[in-house]
């Protein structure tokens, strides 16, 4: 059965942390989590780490506005597969507040589609959680495992104090905007997944901009060095790629 409370930081103690765990609910019949239940927000994230702040406490929605249509683009490969080519949209219905937006996700398709429900009120991208249990998925089903223990790992990869925080700037349309990337592996530690090549040094990386509608640059999970041997030929891994990324030009990639 999946987590009741996906992607959400572990409960502590701290009246803030079960106040956040309480504020994360299930959106949909796959478990998928809406990311913070505007309804219960909490202001004071004082145990949050900076990576968690980043992804949990980020108005990432504040500059859309209603009508808006975010694009995002898909790409994955595993293994010796043929490459997946997919899109993700987000639309913004509604303007709660100077923060908040009442939006739509449609999540992928096919076999790889996510029902989602409408999210109401929302500050953070729902893009976010989407993708993160949508590598969950995939990589559990790659590895043999169960999503929850793959998306626990993932999880608590944003608590680890060696999780990177970058500042840049890249170019993005044609413009040059500022960007802060998160980056850990989530697996080099783990009893069963750190032992499996490819997996104890994968990687996820988000890249996040407030000068992009929506705040989410780019989303990524990459299976690490050791899925392959010197020659570059699998080495018992299973090599794998994932990236969502917002589309420079959406009306020309329909």
């Amino acid at each position: 059965m999946p987590s009741r409370r996906p992607f959400a930081p572990r409960s502590s103690r701290s009246s803030r942390h079960v106040r956040l765990a309480r504020a994360v609910t299930l959106a949909g019949a796959l478990g998928v989590a809406a990311a913070i239940s505007p309804a219960h927000v909490v202001h004071a994230f004082d145990d949050l780490n900076a990576a968690q702040t980043l992804v949990y406490d980020r108005p990432h929605l504040a500059g859309t506005r209603a009508g808006d249509e975010i694009v995002y683009r898909y790409a994955a490969s595993v293994g010796g597969a043929t490459a997946v080519d997919d899109r993700a949209t987000l639309a913004v219905d509604a303007e709660s507040d100077a923060e908040r937006r009442d939006v739509t996700l449609d999540f992928l398709h096919d076999e790889r589609r996510l029902e989602l429900p409408p999210f109401e009120r929302y500050r953070g991208n729902p893009v976010l959680i989407a993708m993160l249990e949508h590598v969950a998925q995939s990589l559990a089903a790659s590895a043999g495992g169960g999503a929850l223990y793959v998306r626990n790992r993932i999880r608590d990869g944003f608590a680890r104090e060696d999780t990177r925080i970058e500042e840049g700037r890249v170019l993005h349309d044609g413009t040059e905007i500022s960007t802060v990337a998160l980056s850990f592996e989530p697996f080099s530690d783990d009893a069963f997944l750190g032992r499996r090549p490819g997996y104890r040094d994968a990687t996820i990386r988000i890249v996040l901009s407030d000068d992009v509608p929506g705040g989410v640059l780019a989303i990524g999970a990459r299976s690490g060095a050791s899925a392959a041997d010197a020659s570059g030929r699998e080495s018992g891994g299973l090599p794998f790629d994932y990236e969502l990324r917002l589309d420079d030009n959406p009306d020309e990639n329909r």
